[in-house]
């Protein structure tokens, strides 16, 4: 199955790794999911732009 990752995922691990933990880009895309940030097409979710967890490129309100 191809995923399509969010664009601004590579920064999310990052982020994590600077924090102590260790994830792959298929457990952070799971997470996300789990969390509803993502859909399973790797788009954020509408709580996730309400709630300000994830925003769309060349988004006016980010």
């Amino acid at each position: 199955m191809t995923r399509n990752y969010p664009e601004n995922i590579d920064q999310f691990i990052s982020n994590l790794k600077k924090s102590g933990i260790e994830m792959n880009k298929d457990e952070v895309f799971e997470k996300m999911v789990e969390y509803n940030m993502i859909n399973e097409q790797g788009q954020p979710t509408e709580y996730a732009l309400k709630n300000g967890l994830m925003t769309f490129e060349g988004d006016q309100n980010a």
